[in-house]
């Protein structure tokens, strides 16, 4: 999903970051079962699809970004990395709507912002590999 960065499930033999089965529901519910429209942005370093989904809102023919509301519920940090993208709202919007959840302490947020952001848990897990080799 572009422009967001969600906690990490446990996966390559990383154990999983915290709320990361929390946000994992949170997308499911929100998706599961409904038309999901995405647009295509780009391919990751991974080979990955990189998009903006969207679904419908309760207004007809509207339709919210699934990335938005995932950060708006406070289960994303914004993606800052290479090849970042916010698509038409921009990345000041993106980081508004971060900012609003973490003041409203929603989701991760709800302990402050003290805790280990999906960016930070990569580079340490990394970090941590590579003093492995």
């Amino acid at each position: 999903m572009a422009g967001v960065d969600a906690p990490e499930a446990a996966h390559f033999g990383k154990p999983a970051q915290e709320y990361s089965q929390e946000a994992l529901d949170w997308l499911k519910q929100r998706v599961e079962g409904k038309r999901v429209w995405c647009q295509l942005i780009h391919r990751d370093q991974y080979g990955r699809i990189v998009s903006i989904p969207m679904i419908k809102s309760f207004i007809p023919f509207r339709y919210r970004c699934v990335s938005l509301d995932m950060l708006r519920a406070g289960w994303a940090d914004v993606y800052e990395q290479s090849n970042a993208d916010y698509g038409k709202w921009g990345k000041d919007h993106f980081l508004s709507v971060l900012a609003e959840a973490q003041r409203a302490k929603r989701g991760m947020w709800a302990k402050g912002t003290s805790g280990e952001t999906p960016s930070e848990y990569k580079k340490r897990h990394a970090a941590g590999a590579a003093n492995k080799v």
